[in-house]
């Protein structure tokens, strides 16, 4: 299977007040942790603004968003069509500022995929559909034709879900919850 994994870097970070990515935990940025995380995919891409890419992250392909959109569906538009447009079975999703999620996360969504579009984690009966393992031309249908979030497109789909640690799903958002990621890493 030929899968394409896409970090998610372009939030405007206005909890936290400055640029996520280049936040620091162990000594690694969060990019450089989501990069890591990914690192069984054939390829990665990055979406992100304009940020300096932080000094332990090393040629990395970035992608820009759809302007015409704004939220994620930026983001996933044109990286769907690349994955599409170069063959790759499935597009992994990873927003960068969920560093506790490992790679193995990632193998089980894969192991679960053969007969679905779409295999979403879910953690404390929350559904996490920007960490989900998705087929591209499905995807790219579904995000043409369901209004509404990301959670709204992922339920249209033929999709199944895999529970996973909650812990791991820590997403951050302001200083204390940087401290809280350092503390559990």
């Amino acid at each position: 299977m030929k899968v394409m994994g896409l970090i998610l870097a372009g939030g405007k970070s206005s909890r936290m007040g400055l640029a996520k990515i280049s936040l620091m935990i162990n000594d690694k940025s969060l990019l450089s942790i989501a990069v890591e995380s990914l690192g069984d995919c054939n390829s990665i891409i990055v979406a992100m603004k304009e940020y300096e890419t932080p000094s332990d992250v090393f040629n990395i392909q970035k992608i820009k968003d759809d302007v015409d959109f704004s939220g994620p569906r930026a983001a996933l538009l044109p990286a769907t069509k690349k994955a599409i447009a170069e063959k790759y079975d499935f597009l992994q999703l990873l927003p960068c500022d969920t560093p506790l999620v490992k790679k193995d996360v990632f193998q089980v969504l894969l192991n679960s995929s053969s007969d679905v579009d779409c295999v979403v984690p879910i953690s404390g009966g929350r559904m996490h559909p920007l960490h989900a393992l998705v087929r591209p031309l499905p995807f790219l249908s579904a995000l043409n034709q369901v209004k509404g979030g990301i959670h709204r497109v992922i339920k249209s789909m033929n999709h199944i879900t895999v529970e996973v640690d909650e812990k791991m799903m820590l997403n951050i958002n302001t200083p204390s919850d940087l401290e809280n990621a350092i503390n559990q890493s």
